[in-house]
């Protein structure tokens, strides 16, 4: 048809076929409009129709209830509506296979094919949707090629296609407005191609419940990123270092990772002030667990630490097979919970904020705090009955209350702390070792001539106590 032509049809007076004259055809399976317009309630009609041609199809309806079930082509040439619509859903178009060409589509600004299951190609046309904001391709369970055409949608905010059998995410350094990929349950989902990097705007992060094993290290680039979600990645076992580079994370859920499967040590160092949630819940074969958040040489005006807002550890509790833990946090003055965790038998806390200690479980046997500066008071210790070791760097404890009641107690270190005093210590029959140093608010000793297995005992460069290098 050439533009003369066209001119003249936009000029005809439009058709009106309704809802009745239907009624007559309810098994039809082809419905050619030929600058008609329908109009009033088509509930329960055209259920059967395949195949939809609509020559000039208009600006506005005049229907109801259009509900195309069945429909698997949709033809709008020289459509009116094409020409302007910015948004199209398609949503549960179960029997559409091939999406339309979009070349007369080029205002829209929001695609839903969300259910479309049965869908396998989508029209190279797409890549020129330049005001494409919004792409959502949830559970269309069939799809597994992405044409290479979406890393041209510049406009692109948010892509979506969670339940499809995607094998890679389609991005590149062009979609620079994009905010939100979302690829959930993506069964085919294996590796993320190292072009994620290049998505400098991009913010949140979903890939729960895909094949991933690993993560490419240029995720350290996205500089935006809030939000990294791998929950219920089975295969995961391994996350890289650069993961701590992330700045403005806020939200890292590893809950139900194969981490704990095939790694057994989980080693995380972020660098960033702003995570506020981590979830590493259902990591029930975990046995070594180290969490950090500041370094020494941070920022000037922080006392030495990266201070970040308050953190939920979600699931820290549940590791429960954790027999090594090391937190290395600011920001905290308490934490978690951890008596439900039976197997533990190291715990190391670098913690400058922390106020508080939780209830420790019974089977730990080393204890250690470090740079604990904000910790003024211990609760009793005396169910410990398994500790046998304490080591005390840097705190502000002026006190180890019940202290002479850990009897199994092997090795006692403490340095550069406010310690009063050390009451209960004569009653430390296992006790081996001794280094007390740099504590110079300690009073004095007791008599330790009643700890018959000590064999080495160090008191050095306390004011108040003489010197000792060895028993």
């Amino acid at each position: 048809m050439d533009t003369t032509e066209q001119n003249d049809m936009d000029d005809r007076s439009q058709t009106y076929l309704t809802a009745d004259e239907f009624k007559r055809v309810p098994n039809l399976h082809l419905l050619i409009l030929d600058h008609f317009d329908i109009k009033h309630d088509f509930s329960n009609l055209l259920l059967k129709l395949l195949w939809l041609r609509w020559h000039g199809c208009p600006i506005a309806f005049n229907v109801i209830n259009l509900n195309l079930v069945d429909l698997v082509i949709l033809d709008l040439p020289w459509s009116k509506l094409s020409r302007k619509m910015k948004v199209l859903i398609l949503r549960g178009c179960v029997d559409l296979i091939q999406t339309p060409n979009f070349s007369n589509f080029k205002a829209l600004e929001i695609l839903i094919l969300e259910y479309c299951s049965h869908l396998v190609q989508i029209d190279p046309s797409i890549g020129q949707l330049q005001h494409l904001q919004i792409l959502d391709l949830k559970f269309c369970t069939d799809l597994s090629n992405l044409p290479r055409e979406l890393d041209s949608l510049e406009a692109l905010r948010e892509l979506r296609l969670d339940g499809t059998c995607a094998e890679d995410i389609v991005v590149s350094e062009d979609m620079k407005h994009l905010k939100t990929v979302s690829a959930c349950n993506c069964k085919s989902l294996a590796q993320v191609s190292s072009e994620i990097g290049d998505i400098k705007s991009l913010e949140f992060l979903s890939m729960d419940g895909s094949e991933l094993r690993t993560l490419p290290d240029s995720i350290e680039r996205l500089e935006k990123l809030r939000q990294l979600s791998l929950r219920d990645c089975r295969l995961m076992w391994k996350l890289p270092d650069a993961i701590g580079k992330l700045t403005s994370l806020e939200n890292l859920d590893l809950s139900s990772t194969g981490i704990d499967k095939l790694l057994p040590a989980l080693h995380l160092t972020y660098d960033s002030s702003k995570l506020k949630s981590l979830d590493i819940s259902n990591l029930t074969n975990l046995k070594e667990l180290c969490l950090a958040n500041y370094v020494e040489e941070a920022s000037p005006g922080a006392d030495g630490y990266l201070m970040v807002e308050p953190l939920s550890l979600s699931g820290i509790g549940e590791v429960r097979k954790v027999e090594t833990l090391k937190l290395c946090l600011s920001g905290f003055s308490t934490l978690p919970e951890m008596g439900a965790l039976s197997q533990l038998r190291k715990l190391d806390l670098q913690c400058p904020d922390l106020q508080h200690l939780p209830q420790l479980p019974k089977s730990l046997k080393k204890l250690t705090l470090r740079d604990c500066k904000s910790l003024k008071t211990l609760p009793e210790f005396e169910y410990l009955k398994s500790l046998s070791g304490l080591e005390l760097f840097s705190c502000s404890v002026m006190e180890i209350q019940g202290l002479g009641n850990l009897s199994s107690l092997v090795a006692l270190l403490i340095s550069h702390s406010e310690l009063v005093k050390l009451d209960g210590l004569e009653c430390l029959t296992s006790l081996r070792t001794l280094t007390v140093s740099y504590c110079d608010s300690l009073q004095g000793l007791p008599d330790l001539s009643n700890l018959k297995q000590l064999r080495t005992c160090n008191i050095q460069y306390c004011k108040n106590i003489p010197q000792t290098d060895s028993l």
